[in-house]
């Protein structure tokens, strides 16, 4: 989402936050509970916060705190030591290990999370792009062959960003590890950045996410009579690993573009690799392209749906026919 007029420009906030369902009431003072305080780094409770204590033998237990910060878990096994986390919306999570049943001193700290803020530029003119979208990747692409898969496949949250300049702002940044930022803009490649990590609070700035153009694959798509197919939905699969599979095997792969009333298309932005281009349709099934090289200027390609036949029979239950409808 975009900041508001007064907030900081291009401000998103991509992290996912903890969902708070509070639990069963247990007393503070349950010798087969867990129990503590939440607070922030100020010292101050975090109300509402979700607290978890977690077994590899045993199913999570989860609480929340009240109004002074205080939680307890009840539900547990005395035999067992537990590892216990809270986590609240824009804190990173906190955590204290092998905790025993019947501890009612657990305190758990948690700090803000960081903020990465830059722009987006074109590459060749340098100047900001107004108009692109954002995507916080807390595990960073292990090299462009992963991040094109990932782009590709549509794996990435995209949030989208209007600012004059190319300026944005990522909120809620997971701090002390490594991450990445991506960008992408129409008629452009997608890119991303690698970024240290940084601290709880602080902000990563100077990110520049350049955006070089991008390659265009357009056609057309045909019955086996040459006649145009509107609505057929398009999908891309690339050369090289890792390979993105074709819409038909048990993962399909993301929809990228639909034909027209003419049967024509076009996907633009596109990395400078080799493609397939599939389609599927409802009335006339699957079609792929020959295998076409974007390079940074417009491929054209021609797909035709070949030519169908009908099956015909009767359903029956225990050799009697019974005229099932579904």
């Amino acid at each position: 989402k975009t900041a508001p007029k007064d907030g900081p420009p291009g401000n998103i906030s991509p992290a996912p936050v903890a969902k708070i369902e509070p639990d069963s009431i247990v007393t503070i003072d349950d010798p087969a509970a867990i129990s503590g305080t939440v607070t922030n780094q100020n010292g101050e409770p975090v109300p509402h916060a979700k607290v978890t204590a977690y077994n590899p033998n045993r199913a999570p237990e989860n609480a929340q705190t009240n109004t002074d910060g205080r939680f307890a878990i009840g539900r547990l096994d005395s035999t067992k030591r537990y590892r216990v986390s809270a986590v609240a919306p824009h804190f990173n999570e906190a955590v204290v290990d092998d905790v025993a049943v019947g501890s009612n001193d657990i305190a758990l700290m948690l700090e803000p999370l960081s903020t990465a803020r830059g722009t987006v530029i074109d590459a060749g003119s340098g100047a900001g792009i107004a108009d692109f979208e954002i995507a916080y990747l807390d595990i960073p692409p292990d090299g462009d062959a992963d991040w094109n898969a990932r782009s590709i496949s549509g794996a990435v949250k995209w949030s989208p960003v209007s600012d004059p300049d190319g300026t944005f702002v990522v909120q809620d940044v997971l701090s002390r590890k490594p991450f990445a930022v991506a960008a992408r803009a129409k008629g452009r490649s997608s890119a991303y950045i690698l970024c240290d990590a940084v601290a709880p609070g602080a902000t990563r700035e100077g990110i520049v996410v350049a955006l070089k153009l991008g390659a265009t694959i357009s056609g057309t798509v045909q019955t086996d009579r040459g006649a145009p197919v509107a609505d057929a939905q398009r999908s891309l699969g690339f050369t090289g690993e890792p390979r993105i599979e074709p819409p038909f095997t048990a993962k399909p792969m993301q929809e990228v573009a639909k034909s027209g009333t003419d049967g024509k298309f076009t996907i633009d932005g596109l990395p400078a690799l080799q493609f397939t281009v599939y389609a599927f349709h409802l009335g006339h099934g699957f079609a792929k392209s020959q295998t076409v090289t974007a390079e940074g200027i417009e491929s054209r390609v021609r797909l035709v749906f070949p030519a169908g036949g009908t099956i015909e029979g009767v359903i029956t239950d225990a050799g009697m026919v019974n005229p099932y409808t579904k």
